[in-house]
């Protein structure tokens, strides 16, 4: 308690006085602020989410509405996609999973289907990547795969047409200047934007150049609802970003699919769950997980409509 005190005042003199290391800051390291903070979910599931975001996401129905179609367009694709995984390590999509839930691939797959882009850039690569392999095999699609990616969670190397190796935050930036309209950008990253982290980069350096009609999906966003509870110890703090820019009135996109918000709409998750019911054989899509955050899906995708100035 002492130390504490004594560290405050020394701070708001400008001085750290019991500086914990001579190393390089880390993320891990325990961050000392002038009163004790604890991280809490103020828009919680279940509860009444936040109303102005909700207001705006309302305002797009019809963007919405037309990316089910599609997808009700899809559900052969999507039906061939197994439950379970054929083997430890396959590169097999599948639904039985964790990491990218059953509308969270269900949309990649309907996106890549429907829009046939000729680059589909990852920032962040494994479920996702083999969702997206198995529909441009299956569709025969023109798309090629860039994973951008330190150290993807499966060995997809061979899955993608190129691969980076290294953080967002040490990459030639450039790279973001060749994907056009109807290109699609995918972003799983840190989820956490501090001092030259790869939320900080993509949403201050990599959304401005990216040209008008280029698709952009970002993961784990559960607008208009905060971060679940049980996640409040990983300090992911993205999505307020992402929901600034929805409320300052004018941001440089247009939302085309905000899953969280359609699971929440009975109209809408009602059509959803009309194409991930069984076929003839084998069982439904899930439409909800016994995971943290107890939802099919959170990804959010827009398309850019151009930055200002």
């Amino acid at each position: 308690m002492l130390k504490d005190v004594v560290r405050t005042a020394g701070r708001r003199a400008g001085v750290d006085i019991f500086r914990a290391s001579g190393e390089a800051f880390r993320w891990s390291h325990t961050v000392h602020d002038y009163y004790p903070v604890v991280p809490s979910a103020r828009w919680k599931p279940g509860q009444a989410p936040h109303g102005r975001l909700k207001a705006v996401l309302g305002q797009n129905h019809a963007a919405y509405e037309a990316f089910l179609t599609a997808l009700e367009a899809q559900a052969d694709l999507l039906h061939s996609v197994p439950h379970d995984a054929h083997a430890a390590g396959s590169a097999a999509p599948h639904w039985n999973n964790t990491w990218f839930t059953a509308l969270d691939g269900a949309a990649l797959l309907t996106m890549l289907a429907w829009k046939r882009p000729e680059r589909y850039f990852e920032i962040g690569s494994g479920c996702s990547t083999c969702f997206a392999r198995h529909a441009i095999d299956t569709l025969k699609l023109p798309t090629r795969i860039t994973s951008i990616d330190p150290m993807p969670r499966h060995e997809i190397d061979a899955l993608c047409d190129w691969t980076v190796r290294s953080p967002l935050e040490s990459c030639d930036l450039k790279i973001f200047e060749e994907l056009k309209a109807g290109d699609i950008l995918f972003f799983d990253g840190s989820h956490r934007s501090f001092a030259n982290s790869d939320v900080t980069v993509f949403f201050f350096e990599v959304m401005p150049r990216l040209a008008p009609g280029v698709i952009v999906q970002i993961h784990d966003i559960f607008i208009p609802d905060d971060y679940p509870s049980a996640w409040n110890c990983r300090l992911y703090n993205e999505q307020y970003l992402l929901a600034a820019m929805l409320l300052c009135g004018a941001p440089p996109f247009r939302v085309t699919v905000p899953v969280m918000y359609i699971c929440q709409d009975p109209a809408m998750s009602a059509r959803v769950k009309t194409v991930f019911a069984a076929r003839a054989t084998g069982p439904d899509i899930p439409f909800l997980y016994a995971n943290d955050s107890r939802t099919p899906g959170a990804s959010f995708w827009f398309e850019m409509t151009g930055m200002p100035g």
